[in-house]
């Protein structure tokens, strides 16, 4: 949601898995605040904020909230590494060759802009 008065923008979202879950969610915006620490940390040197999540077994999801200023729509990208730790992602890993490293699957990077 947009406040004009303000001239800020809070954007809610909400990521959902099943099992053990490693990601890397990035972005560029001129941030106010954010659900993680009450400070904003500096910048990465390529001029980012990265918010990196581990999922745990019995959880599924994770929540950010952050509050940016201006009205621009902000570029997000994420990175997921599922582990061995569901039906899908074994089913998928019985299909590599014996000499693949079967470790942990990437089965999602996406871009999106809210």
């Amino acid at each position: 949601s947009y406040d004009e008065a303000t001239d800020l923008r809070t954007v809610h979202l909400n990521f959902t898995y099943a099992g053990f879950e490693w990601s890397t969610m990035w972005f560029e915006a001129d941030t106010v605040s954010w659900s993680i620490t009450p400070e904003i940390p500096p910048l990465a040197p390529d001029g980012r904020h990265y918010v990196r999540h581990v999922g745990a077994f019995g959880t599924s999801s994770w929540e950010f909230s952050v509050v940016f200023r201006g009205a621009n729509r902000v570029a997000f990208g994420v990175a997921a590494a599922h582990f061995d730790a569901t039906p899908t992602v074994r089913e998928i890993k019985s299909y590599l060759p014996d000499w693949a490293a079967k470790t942990a699957l990437i089965c999602v990077m996406l871009d999106f802009e809210v």
